[in-house]
């Protein structure tokens, strides 16, 4: 809740920031395309951690659209064909089959 609150606060200042379009900083000197490539690179060197996140985070897809599926009154175990094709119904914009 205290996160919450305070990021509240947080709101109008940010506002003013992207309305001046100035940085929390008054002197920058960061380049967005050495930031973007410093970026890359973590992602390079880091590659195991990217590819656990990313499986982490769909996983939790998963899950959540299974529940979703549960509640709604279908069966909770799914084969993977009948889940992907319950996700494509249910997600607009997704490629077909």
């Amino acid at each position: 809740l205290l996160p919450l609150v305070l990021g509240i606060f947080a709101l109008p200042e940010l506002a003013e920031m992207a309305i001046r379009r100035t940085a929390i900083a008054s002197e920058s000197s960061y380049d967005t395309k050495s930031g973007r490539r410093e970026g890359f690179q973590d992602v390079v060197k880091n590659w195991w951690l990217t590819i656990r996140c990313g499986a982490l985070g769909a996983g939790v897809l998963v899950v959540r659209r299974a529940q979703q599926h549960e509640v709604r009154g279908g069966p909770a175990d799914l084969g993977a064909s009948q889940a992907a094709d319950a996700v494509r119904r249910r997600l607009p914009g997704w490629p077909g089959p």
